[in-house]
């Protein structure tokens, strides 16, 4: 993978840009979310100083002078909130900590706008609210800063979070839409990644439950599974599974959404 993103070709790198080609979805645009995994690559064998200069300290760059994830130099595309205004950072809270840690604490800029973002909910892609003041956002905080008040703070909203979302479950997805804060897939299920944070932070044992649980119901709606056929699928969907089967060579590959 990180051969793959240092190949300007296969990756899309714009580096005039400093950005990813993402004319696949909107024309003349480019696409940064997070520098966070390139920065993790720091500590990877193939790693170089050069790469650093290449690819990391420009999608840094990028994320803190864009005003959304999406740039384009056009200013008549529109398609998917593109932008073309310097006005950032456009990054949420919680990279600018975890960038800061990054930097060992030295590069205090990210440190800067945390604390001055923290409570000013900005739309970064599409037309989704960002995190904002989020427990997620206040974890970051308290991370970066050590004050009891953002952790208090964040377990309180995460506790709000797993009464709504976990320990009462959906009955449907109507309200997974971007007027809520969803924009991908994944949002289908729990946010168990983050109260896994949650927990490893904190050691309160309800929030490895609470994580537990939304894994076990990401890992149930996705599910890819092979089969052996000389004839192409029909799969019938039942009321709690969809099936989408594509067949190809003799495979038909079954993704499964179901609930647990």
């Amino acid at each position: 993978m990180i051969s793959f993103e240092m190949d300007d070709q296969y990756s899309g790198w714009n580096a005039d840009l400093r950005g990813f080609d993402y004319s696949t979805d909107a024309k003349n645009t480019v696409k940064v979310v997070s520098a966070l995994a390139s920065a993790l690559y720091r500590n990877a064998e193939l790693i170089t100083k050069k790469s650093i200069i290449a690819v990391l300290l420009p999608m840094i760059e990028y994320l803190m002078s864009r005003q959304r994830f999406l740039f384009t130099t056009d200013p008549d595309q529109k398609e998917q909130g593109a932008s073309p205004l310097m006005k950032g950072p456009a990054t949420e809270v919680s990279e600018l900590a975890a960038l800061f840690a990054f930097s060992k604490k030295h590069s205090t800029t990210f440190k800067y706008y945390a604390e001055a973002l923290l409570d000013k909910p900005r739309i970064l892609n599409l037309d989704v609210e960002g995190q904002g003041s989020s427990w997620q956002s206040l974890l970051a905080m308290y991370r970066v800063t050590g004050d009891l008040k953002y952790i208090e703070r964040a377990k309180a909203g995460a506790d709000q979070y797993i009464a709504g979302r976990i320990a009462t479950p959906l009955n449907d997805f109507r309200t997974i839409t971007q007027k809520t804060g969803n924009e991908f897939w994944v949002d289908y299920t729990p946010k168990w990644f983050d109260l896994l944070e949650m927990y490893e932070e904190t050691r309160e044992k309800r929030f490895l439950d609470a994580a537990i649980m939304g894994a076990r119901l990401y890992t149930n709606y996705v599910l890819a599974a092979a089969m052996y056929t000389k004839v192409l699928c029909h799969c019938q969907p039942r009321w709690q599974d969809i099936f989408w089967s594509f067949c190809t060579q003799g495979y038909c590959w079954l993704l499964r959404y179901g609930s647990a």
